[in-house]
């Protein structure tokens, strides 16, 4: 962990144990990194019987909308991570400058995922993940037939063994465009994939991502329906907010219907979601125009 996130994780333990026995997920106080407040919206406690965290975060890119910096974002998107702690964290829009950013400050726990793709383009669309909780066995890149970036419109895969009982499970991050025609193809084209990995490792799949389509979508009905997979935020046994993932950057969300949300985490029938999180507080607000999100799972 990035040593000046230690003493301020150090201080909350006290408060944690106390208040563990009447809630799991709570807001408590945080610091961050640059001395700012932070104030989560759960624990970094996994839910009781999970045994794997998987989170997914847009990031942001610096190069569009109002040309957002990454520096005076990067302390808090690391932090995040590294505090939330997720085993595998799917992460997007990770332009050069993010891969220059980021990495270093979350390399005492995290390893990053094939950040070039297999054309050699800067990977857009890459992943992280926990070394000291698991070991990546494989990993790599498919490009979308459809889409409008080559970079950014595909799927990382990672085929990784638990650390403490060697149990496998695939994690597939993927941005499908914003496009609808080119959704509708990606939903096909991933849906291939899925398949064709649970027949190589048969093992857990779990696929997360901004997918730029919300649950009443064609392409969204199309891609569970071809991949048998479940929505943590629809089938977690417990849900801890109903805030939409996406917002206009530095501004709270609307408390809306959970089916609005873009960003997703997709399970299949190997795992069981005991709990699913969106991440608000006004710090996360500032550093991405999205929400991170993450579940807990039971690998069964």
């Amino acid at each position: 962990m990035h040593s000046k996130l230690r003493p301020c994780l150090a201080s909350q333990k006290t408060g944690f144990r106390l208040l563990a026995a009447l809630l799991v997920f709570l807001s408590i106080p945080l610091c961050l990194s640059g001395a700012a407040q932070f104030t989560s919206s759960a624990s970094p406690a996994l839910a009781p019987g999970a045994n794997l965290r998987i989170m997914s975060y847009n990031i942001l890119s610096e190069e569009w909308n109002d040309k957002t910096p990454v520096d005076g974002r990067k302390d808090s998107i690391a932090w995040t991570i590294l505090h939330f702690s997720p085993e595998v964290v799917g992460l997007q829009e990770v332009s050069d400058n993010w891969y220059a950013a980021l990495p270093p400050l979350i390399a005492a726990d995290y390893e990053m995922v094939q950040p070039k793709t297999s054309r050699g383009q800067t990977n857009y669309s890459g992943m992280a993940y926990n070394k000291k909780k698991v070991k990546l066995l494989d990993s790599g890149t498919e490009i979308f037939k459809a889409g409008n970036s080559t970079k950014m419109r595909l799927v990382t895969w990672g085929h990784y063994e638990r650390l403490d009982n060697k149990k496998k499970f695939v994690v597939m991050n993927t941005h499908w465009c914003i496009k609808k025609e080119n959704r509708i193809a990606e939903a096909q084209e991933m849906a291939a994939i899925v398949e064709a990995k649970k027949k190589q490792y048969k093992c857990p799949v779990i696929t997360v991502g901004d997918f730029n389509a919300d649950q009443k979508s064609e392409e969204y009905q199309d891609y569970v329906a071809r991949t048998g997979l479940k929505n943590a935020r629809v089938d977690a046994q417990v849900v801890n907010t109903t805030y939409r993932t996406s917002h206009v950057l530095g501004k709270k969300p609307r408390k809306d219907r959970l089916e609005n949300s873009i960003d997703q985490i997709f399970f299949s029938d190997e795992l069981t979601a005991l709990f699913y999180n969106v991440l608000v507080d006004q710090v996360i607000l500032d550093a991405s125009d999205h929400t991170p999100i993450y579940a807990d799972f039971k690998m069964n």
